[in-house]
């Protein structure tokens, strides 16, 4: 709608190596060819290719909750489109809360449309939306910055996160930067001490267990 252009962080990387020269005339012959026979190398990138860890509970009514800001909600989108998948199916579906953060919301927050209608779908229980730059590109607003793990030690959603975690077993996923999902880990520990009456130390060691059961991804 306003002629934003988003590039892909990977695909804009590999649109900007730039190949040798060729000549069509030549049948594709390299035109980057010095007087001693030697060619420019061609462009590389290193790739690392590692199935991935986000999976569904076997359960289709153990709930989950997604954090992932930003680009982060990539992963998160194939949750919930499984998640409307099995809802459609005629399956009961648990409880699916989504932190979602972006700098503003008018301008970059993707896919707005299609996390809407989750919600009209019934498949998201609950989103919660951090504004990180409120006044982001001229448009209205200002004030304080509010991040994904702000929300999540808020009160009323701390409460929520402990219930469903501890109560209700749901499965925890986080994708995003590393300085996020670390100042998640520390929102997470923050939750426990306080709505589990936990110390410090038995907080590291419940979330250590939720690792080991592959519930916090």
């Amino acid at each position: 709608e306003n002629d934003d252009i988003f590039r892909g962080v990977c695909s804009g990387f590999l649109q900007n190596l730039e190949l040798p020269s060729t000549s069509a005339e030549s049948s594709g012959k390299r035109l980057d060819e010095g007087a001693d026979g030697k060619r420019s190398p061609w462009p590389s990138c290193r790739i690392f290719v590692r199935p991935s860890t986000f999976r569904l509970p076997p359960s289709t009514t153990t709930p989950i909750i997604l954090v992932g800001p930003g680009t982060g909600i990539a992963p998160m989108r194939a949750l919930l489109q499984e998640r409307a998948f099995q809802k459609e199916s005629g399956e009961e579906i648990g409880e699916v809360v989504l932190y979602f953060g972006c700098k503003n919301e008018a301008c970059d927050y993707l896919y707005a449309d299609e996390i809407r209608a989750f919600q009209d779908q019934q498949v998201l229980s609950q989103l919660h939306l951090a504004i990180s730059r409120p006044g982001y590109k001229g448009t209205p607003g200002g004030g304080k910055k509010v991040y994904v793990q702000h929300l999540m030690k808020e009160e009323a959603n701390a409460k929520e996160l402990w219930d469903l975690i501890e109560n209700k077993g749901a499965y925890l996923y986080v994708c995003g930067g590393t300085l996020m999902g670390t100042d998640v880990h520390h929102a997470l520990l923050s939750v426990i001490e306080q709505h589990g009456s936990r110390s410090s130390g038995d907080a590291e060691k419940y979330v250590t267990n939720l690792k080991a059961e592959h519930k916090y991804i």
